[in-house]
């Protein structure tokens, strides 16, 4: 009995995403937003990190996927004519970023990320 997954979640590892839509094409994608994060920050300076960051977790800890992608805007709006890199990489696989929010809600700590462990770090730290 074959088995079609709905719902893979990854980083930006190419050979997953290739070989997944080669086995499984009508699989939907989410991409990890842990990776992501770093990736988007990695192109800003480090005094801009901590609002960028914030700005970030509004966008994938927002309540509706219409309030999250306002916070997309917004932070294009505010950092595209001073790092172009950062905004280019938060614009790539902008679709597969946001899939999460199509998913029942109970379920989005889950899925939004490849990285649980991080999660329960996070938790912890308040």
């Amino acid at each position: 009995m074959n088995v079609t997954p709905s719902l893979a979640i990854g980083d930006g590892a190419l050979g997953f995403w290739t070989a997944l839509e080669e086995e499984f094409p009508q699989c939907r994608q989410q991409r990890c937003w842990v990776h992501k994060t770093a990736n988007i920050l990695d192109k800003m300076p480090k005094s801009v990190q901590p609002n960028a960051k914030r700005m970030i977790h509004e966008m994938y800890l927002s309540p509706t996927k219409e309030s999250a992608q306002k916070a997309y805007e917004e932070f294009l709006k505010l950092y595209t004519a001073k790092y172009p890199g950062a905004c280019k990489c938060l614009e790539k696989n902008k679709d597969q970023l946001f899939t999460f929010y199509d998913f029942p809600t109970e379920h989005w700590a889950h899925i939004r990320t490849t990285n649980p462990i991080r999660k329960i770090v996070k938790v912890r730290s308040f």
